[in-house]
């Protein structure tokens, strides 16, 4: 059966139609993509919660007011945090947080 000159033009226009929203679908993905890309301070400061966000006076990088104190401890300096103690899960001998294991044991290996 062949198509007439009408159908012919409809599918034609709806095949643009198609390729015009795949096109529009693909920059609006892309567009959020680069959002979600920009870094976690540049993101406060676009949005204008710089307010929200504290600015290190060393490094100039934006924390949480709760982190900025743990931070300002390293920042600039060869200081590195405690190593964790770990120790071998008596089941499946995973190396895991001294005080995380009891949660280990409960949540990986229930009775």
């Amino acid at each position: 059966m062949e198509l007439t000159s009408d159908q012919k033009y409809r599918l034609k226009n709806r095949d643009l139609i198609n390729e015009r929203a795949r096109e529009r679908h693909a920059e609006q993905r892309d567009e959020i993509n680069t959002k979600r890309r920009i870094r976690w301070d540049e993101r406060k400061l676009i949005d204008g919660l710089v307010g929200k966000a504290h600015q290190c006076p060393k490094c100039d990088k934006f924390f949480s007011k709760s982190y900025l104190a743990t931070h300002l401890e390293y920042c600039g300096s060869d200081a590195k945090p405690e190593p964790v103690e770990k120790v071998a899960c008596p089941i499946c001998d995973k190396l895991v947080c001294k005080t995380y294991l009891q949660k280990h044991v409960l949540r990986k290996h229930p009775l």
